[in-house]
Formats: structure tokens, C-alpha cells, sequence
């Protein structure tokens, strides 16, 4: 089982919470985790790898509590954590500086120094091995941080911001690295980029803050999730990380939007449809597809937490269709009902016309006292 944050709240001293009940089960595979700067990724990871405790609440992993005296340290074992501010020991080898984390994590000394020649081969500094930690550049202490992560194969990897201080073509080594360990470890980065979203991650989740300052978890379906990588790969992003810009790369006003988005109506739409006040806002499409899902029977506590809000909200703002699909319920059980009480000529007739109709493959045969039947 994934690792999964149960109820969790959590604040830091003097300071107002930072997550409160938090409910969130990570799937397996490899998640990126998006959000803002301040939106509490950091909070969250340090919480995953038990730097940081819930006020209340619990995280588990495969049912393994970092807070259980007894259970703690296989939890600790089986997940690994860089942090978005490693700190390094600039008196070390590269080499030294891997093989000491993996004895922090329970690893024997000789066990520790031969998985950091293949964790630092991974990260491709195999070269560096021996080159002291301060004699590297940015972005290679920041590969030997990631190489810490690796060393002792965990089964989990929480990285925060990992790809701050690479460059584009390590970056896409990186998130190469992240692809080839999607199936034998379970991966969850956090970036405030969307460029860092790539065919390497199978699941992306999304933190928001709430106007009651509670954290709200937006899954975003695969099938969207593709689009946007779509989107990024032929239009690129922002130096900032933003999705949409103008020709020079600022901010675009509403007013520029208002225009796209009538072009787009123009060239999607037929006549008719234009016509009509069909997707007349942007914002409309989020009321089409939040229908979309509704008629696609997913549950409405489901619905709401994709769309980022109450329960209460979905029903005061979605109560008609809400009430049109139970009225089609309600239809389809009372002709079902219709269907049951329909009158036979006799009992005899009445069981097997009720057995014809639920299973076909009864017709024709006769039943004995016993309820078996012969042919």
C-alpha cells in the first residue's frame, strides 16, 4: 500500500496550521505533487519522511507508523527523503558522503560503499566519485544529494524540488532516472514548475489552499493530464513555470482571453451552438465537466473533491441535475419493480417467467419442490 496521510494537522510553532485533516493515499507508480511556493510541499515530504509530526493524525506505509516505537524504524528504512535544502559535509567524497547516508539507514559499511558507486553511476557522477563534495558545482552537489536517496533502495522517494540547480540536459536525466525506477519504487516529487510534468510521472496531484485555509487535493485524470503534457511539449512554458504567456512573455490581461476564448468558440462551435450561450466564459467549462463526471456516475463526494470544493457546494450549485438523476433512478427501480409484479397465470408460471426473464439460459426447463430444475 502506497504511503497515506490519515486526518493529518499540523502547525508549526507559533503559527497557525499549515495542514488541517488532511486525507490523501498516494498511488504507486511515480506522483509529481504541484502546487505553489507556500503551498506546504516541503511540510508535506518532511512529514512523509517523519522529520516533521502531525499535531494529530497519522502517516503509514504499508502499514508501518514512523511513530510506532517498534514500527518505526523499517518505516524509516523503506523511505528516503531529500530534502529541498540538502545539506552536504564539503569535507567528504562524493563516494564518502553516499556510503555515510546509507549507514545512516541501517546499511553495513561495506554494503553502504559498494550501492554508492551504482547510486552515483545513476545519477552520472561516477567520475566524481572521489572529488570532494565542495569541489562541484551546483547542480552536481545537487545529483549527490539524489544519489543519497538512492543509495540504501528504498522503497519510496520523497524529493523535494529536486530539479533546482540543473541544468536542461540534466534535468532530462533526471526525470530519465525517475522513469526507470517508477516500477520498482514508489516516487513522489514536489515542483512548483509544471515543465517538470513529463511522461516520467503517472499521476499528478495538485495542492490548493482552501478559503477556510484547509488544504484541498485535486486529482487530475489521466486523460488531462496528457493534454497538458501535450500543450508543454509543442508550446513550451514561461522562465517562471507559467502554462499560458503573450508573444513576449508576460502576463496576458482578461481582456486578451475574452478574445481567444470568443476565437475558439468560433472555430469549435457550429452555428447553432454559437448561437446559443453554450461555454460563453472559460469558466463555463467547469461546470461542463464537473456535469460531465456526474452523469458519468462518479459520486458527487468524489466530484466535489476533484473540483476542489464542499460537498455542500456541489449540491447547492449542481441540485437540479443532482435531482434529474435521481428522478432517472427512481424510474429505472420502480420499472424494474413494474417488471416483478407483473401477474401470471399461475404461481407455477409465475416463478418461471421470473426466471426466464433473469436467467435466459432456464427457459424450458421444469422445477422439482426441491428448487432444482430438470430438463
Amino acid at each position: 500500500m502506497p504511503i497515506t496521510f490519515r486526518e493529518c494537522t499540523f502547525r508549526y510553532r507559533g503559527g497557525d496550521d499549515v495542514i488541517q485533516s488532511l486525507d490523501l493515499a498516494f498511488t504507486s507508480g511515480a506522483t509529481v505533487l504541484l502546487g505553489p511556493n507556500g503551498a506546504g510541499k516541503s511540510t508535506l515530504l518532511s512529514l512523509g519522511a517523519s522529520a516533521l509530526r502531525p499535531r494529530s493524525g497519522d502517516v503509514t506505509f504499508n502499514g508501518l507508523s514512523p511513530w510506532n516505537r517498534k514500527q518505526s524504524a523499517a518505516y524509516r528504512a523503506s523511505v528516503a527523503w531529500l530534502p529541498q535544502k540538502p545539506s552536504l559535509l564539503s569535507g567528504m567524497t562524493c563516494r564518502q558522503h553516499v556510503t555515510y547516508a546509507g549507514w545512516l539507514k541501517g546499511m553495513a559499511q561495506r554494503d553502504a560503499s559498494s550501492a554508492s558507486g551504482e547510486a552515483l553511476e545513476r545519477v552520472g557522477l561516477a567520475k566524481q566519485a572521489d572529488r570532494k563534495v565542495s569541489d562541484l558545482s551546483g547542480g552536481q552537489q545537487q545529483r549527490v544529494a539524489i544519489a543519497q536517496a538512492l543509495v540504501h533502495r528504498a522503497k519510496v522517494l520523497l524529493l523535494d524540488e529536486p530539479t533546482v540547480g540543473l541544468d536542461p540536459k540534466q534535468r532530462r536525466s533526471f526525470l530519465q532516472l525517475i522513469a526507470s525506477l517508477r516500477n520498482e519504487t514508489h516516487v513522489i516529487v514536489s515542483t512548483h514548475d509544471i515543465a517538470d510534468i513529463s511522461e516520467a510521472f503517472s499521476d499528478v496531484v495538485v495542492l490548493r489552499s482552501a478559503p477556510d485555509g484547509r488544504w484541498q487535493v485535486v486529482p487530475i485524470p489521466p486523460v488531462l493530464v496528457r493534454m497538458l503534457r501535450e500543450h508543454i511539449r509543442r508550446f513550451g512554458v514561461a522562465p517562471d513555470g507559467r502554462l499560458f504567456r503573450n508573444a513576449v512573455g508576460n502576463y496576458i490581461d482578461a481582456s486578451a482571453y475574452g478574445i481567444t476564448w470568443g476565437r475558439a468558440r468560433e472555430a469549435a462551435l457550429t452555428l447553432d451552438e454559437h448561437a446559443l450561450e453554450l461555454a460563453k466564459r472559460p469558466y463555463d467549462l467547469r461546470h461542463a465537466g464537473i456535469s460531465f463526471w456526474l452523469a458519468s456516475g462518479v459520486e458527487p463526494a468524489e466530484c466535489a473533491r476533484r473540483a476542489g470544493q464542499s460537498i455542500q457546494v456541489l449540491f447547492r450549485y449542481y441540485a437540479k441535475f443532482l435531482a434529474e438523476a435521481r428522478n432517472h433512478a427512481n424510474s429505472l427501480i420502480e420499472e424494474s419493480m413494474r417488471r416483478w409484479e407483473e401477474p401470471t397465470d399461475d404461481a407455477e408460471g409465475a416463478l418461471e417467467g421470473t426466471l426466464a426473464r433473469k436467467c435466459p439460459g432456464t427457459a424450458g426447463r421444469s422445477w422439482d419442490t426441491g428448487g432444482k430444475y430438470r430438463e
